[in-house]
């Protein structure tokens, strides 16, 4: 079984995403744990890779154990075996991840027999992400041939998108994003990230949706308070006055639709957790970059959660949003570009739909203005750039053309 599975994380990268988190080096022979290390260090120097090429895996191996003729001839035949491997892709994941199953669910019964509540509560997190896992892979994703044009058309009318707040942003994406849709928004530190992630979350509530809103930077509580201050249009000052009728306007505004969650400083598999629990219909992470993984270098780390972050919106059919930082050069800079990434400017890019940074500069910031670009948008092809005002107090975007009546979406 063991040349099936590294068999099958060879022909697909998709495949080694699915088993990754769940392999341990307990679990291969000496010669899969060297096989093993070279897929994983092969897909995580280049993030593009769709599978491993075969002589390269057979070259880099080798290598390793060029100094022992032995280990050499052992290695030769191992590599052989799992080239001359008949299998099934889906299925040989699926056989891992129940037999990981398997594994964790004796290991929680003995757990819980023992009373050990620190590692009974462990072993059902990683029961319910092996859990979550096996159903995504049991899944095909949608296919098409020959469907009628205007059944495809409906898909993007009016009642499927969903707008993305403010109003001068959703009408350049037009009128909205998809389920499945990954959008990136970009700031340098204090320009106003949060802002923007609080405001579109006001925009989804008021829609309906239901929202998981997951911060790792910010207090928790600070991040609740800044939405309920957006939602009531109230000032902090405001709703310590009269927190009761606060509370009321608040929850007739969609309140109760929103979900934040606190992680310190969070994982993936911890994120996939949260949506399982949650159901969200859209999902924001604020920040991206705080999120660890076993990526070995920064660049490969932030490219490994943004493609995360992809994942989760298609697999979960959900709207995800990624809060990340602008790099240096973005520094006292209005119109920003997809160059203007911190740490990924070619594979966190790659991983989005869209790609919304935020500019500013003295002039700017003292004006309480704040100039967005939308440096990538699949959804129209509007790279457009425009001013819109904020207000601090209530963590509100305010649109040129509706200071008045300061309209969301």
């Amino acid at each position: 079984m063991e040349t099936k599975i590294l068999a099958a994380v060879i022909a697909a990268r998709d495949n080694w995403e699915s088993v990754y988190p769940h392999i341990a080096n307990n679990d291969l022979t000496p010669e899969g744990i060297l096989v093993w290390k070279v897929i994983c260090s092969y897909y995580k120097r280049d993030t593009s890779a769709t599978h491993v090429d075969f002589e390269l895996l057979h070259t880099r191996t080798l290598r390793k154990v060029k100094d022992n003729p032995k280990h050499e001839e052992i290695l030769k035949l191992y590599l052989e075996s799992i080239k001359l491997s008949d299998i099934s892709d889906v299925n040989v994941v699926l056989e891992v991840l129940d037999y990981k199953k398997e594994v964790v669910s004796l290991h929680l019964a003995e757990a819980l027999i023992s009373k050990n509540t620190e590692l009974s509560t462990e072993l059902m997190e990683q029961l319910q992400l092996l859990n979550s896992a096996i159903d995504l892979d049991v899944g095909v994703e949608e296919e098409y041939s020959g469907m009628d044009v205007g059944e495809l058309l409906t898909s993007f009318s009016e009642e499927n998108l969903i707008r993305v707040a403010p109003y001068s942003l959703n009408s350049r994406l037009g009128g909205g994003a998809l389920r499945g849709h990954h959008i990136l928004l970009a700031a340098m530190p204090e320009t106003g990230k949060s802002l923007f992630a609080i405001h579109m979350t006001n925009g989804f509530v008021q829609q309906g949706l239901k929202v998981l809103y997951i911060g790792n930077e910010d207090p928790i509580v600070a991040l609740v308070l800044r939405f309920v201050s957006n939602l009531t249009g109230l000032t902090k000052v405001q709703l310590m006055e009269d927190p009761a009728t606060a509370m009321k306007k608040a929850s007739s505004l969609g309140y109760g639709k929103a979900v934040f969650a606190g992680l310190s400083p969070g994982t993936l598999p911890e994120i996939r957790s949260l949506i399982v629990k949650h159901k969200p219909d859209v999902l924001i992470v604020d920040q991206l970059r705080n999120i660890q993984t076993k990526s070995e270098n920064r660049t490969t780390q932030l490219e490994t959660v943004a493609r995360g972050m992809r994942d989760f919106a298609r697999q979960y059919n959900l709207l995800a949003v990624s809060v990340t930082q602008a790099a240096e050069t973005a520094r006292n800079h209005t119109i920003l570009n997809m160059g203007d990434i911190d740490g990924s400017n070619i594979g966190m890019p790659g991983a989005c739909d869209v790609m919304i940074m935020v500019g500013v500069d003295d002039n700017a910031y003292k004006q309480d203005q704040r100039y967005v670009t939308l440096a990538k948008n699949k959804l129209t092809g509007d790279h457009d750039n425009w001013i819109v005002r904020i207000d601090k107090q209530t963590s509100k975007i305010i649109d040129p053309s509706t200071y008045k009546n300061r309209r969301v979406v």
